[in-house]
């Protein structure tokens, strides 16, 4: 009499994957451990984190957003140079919103740092003198990108297992999410919008898998407090959602929930401006682009983001398109609430395009705007794996692959970047 010996897959799931718990911790740790060893710990930091960074330290070491010693970056001619700040009735300000660097700021505030007062110039405008600034430690705002990130995909993994996956399947796809992924090269790299933002949206689709409306329109409404157009994610969730079930509760509760992260974005940017206002420190330059840009501008800005190959979405994340024909072949079985919400994600990206060009500025490999539309889409994508993709043995080798393909490139961009 022979024993057969268990797989590999079936050791895993019966050691270390016997819990969502468990799930939820390994992947968290795995790409925690990934993303410390190629994120960017110290100077030089992109510009936009950098913003994020130093806003953090004033939040996490002064209790305030007001950077008094950065107003020589408010000038017409060093503002995007190195930093992003603005002037404001109240002082020098970041002019992104508060949510990244809400995010970043508890680390500053449990790691208490003294900056170093160094002189800083930028690439943007190597004519201008140097800047003598305070500059603090940028790796509490790192080690906050890696933390954030990491929970965002284990989240998604929880998520997973929520849509009938295996717990080995939902683990497996938690660390594709964050490794296949500028996860892993942009939103873990530094302190960026798009961790928080990423976190955000994940939690929101986890409580929607449990049909807790209210809680997911809350965790929408901090990614409103990052990234402001995350409302439509919300609204797309919570109408789909409403009328797939002919009732009101989905869009009422996540209505509810995301109205408190606008409100606090809208009394923040009062507080600063005196004014009810949206876009806050952006000033009217993206809503002039919305509104003015031409259809033909708008296009190849749509066809940059798709196939550009610095930061094309498909160039780095070939795999979708075997995920996204599989999830058209099999909607009719997806639960109703991961087509909103994948809908509120192309949405997103559709608003950030029509707004601003599509390659996000220099300084970093692959694309980061359709992040936060990738975190939207997974639990569509994780049907369409589950009820296509898996079945087909051509589509899952090929799905493989590509999936491997975009992991080597996100580990080059990673250790480059």
């Amino acid at each position: 009499m022979t024993v057969e010996r268990p797989s590999l897959r079936r050791l895993i799931e019966q050691r270390w994957l016997t819990t969502p718990r468990r799930i939820f911790f390994m992947v968290f740790g795995l790409l925690a451990v990934v993303y410390a060893a190629t994120a960017t710990w110290a100077m030089p930091y992109h510009g936009d984190a950098f913003t994020n960074a130093v806003t953090a330290w004033h939040i996490g070491d002064k209790g305030t957003v007001i950077a008094n010693d950065y107003a020589e970056l408010t000038s017409e001619d060093q503002r995007g140079n190195f930093a992003w700040f603005v002037a404001s009735p109240r002082g020098p300000v970041s002019q992104y919103p508060p949510g990244a660097a809400l995010t970043a700021a508890p680390f500053y505030s449990v790691f208490p740092t003294a900056p170093t007062w160094a002189a800083m110039w930028g690439n943007n405008r190597p004519d201008l003198p140097p800047v003598e600034l305070p500059v603090p430690p940028v790796w509490p705002a790192t080690l906050s990108a890696v933390l954030v990130t990491s929970l965002a995909c284990a989240f998604l993994a929880l998520t997973f297992l929520e849509l009938g996956a295996t717990s080995y399947v939902a683990a497996l796809a938690g660390v594709v999410s964050g490794t296949a992924t500028t996860a892993w090269s942009v939103a873990a790299n530094m302190s960026w919008t798009h961790g928080p933002a990423m976190l955000a949206i994940s939690l929101g689709v986890f409580a929607a898998s449990k049909n807790r409306w209210l809680l997911s329109g809350i965790a929408l409404g901090f990614g409103i407090l990052t990234r402001p157009h995350v409302a439509v994610i919300a609204a797309a969730i919570g109408v789909w959602t409403s009328i797939a079930r002919k009732s009101w509760q989905p869009l009422i509760q996540v209505g509810l929930g995301s109205a408190c992260g606008l409100t606090a974005l809208l009394g923040y940017n009062y507080w600063l401006w005196s004014q009810m206002t949206i876009s806050g420190g952006y000033g009217d330059h993206f809503t002039s682009q919305f509104m003015n840009a031409s259809t033909s501008w708008f296009l190849k800005n749509v066809v940059g983001a798709l196939f550009d190959l610095s930061h094309g979405l498909v160039p780095w994340a070939p795999f979708l398109a075997v995920l996204v024909w599989g999830g058209i072949a099999a909607r009719a079985k997806a639960p109703d609430w991961t087509i909103g919400v994948a809908i509120g994600g192309a949405l997103y990206l559709l608003l950030q395009l029509r707004a601003n060009r599509f390659s996000g500025g220099d300084g970093h490999l692959a694309y980061r705007y359709p992040l936060e539309a990738l975190t939207a889409a997974a639990p569509w994508l994780m049907c369409a794996y589950q009820n296509w993709v898996a079945g087909r043995p051509l589509a899952r080798r090929t799905f493989r692959l590509l999936t491997l393909t975009a992991v080597a490139g996100q580990l080059i961009a990673g250790i480059l970047t």
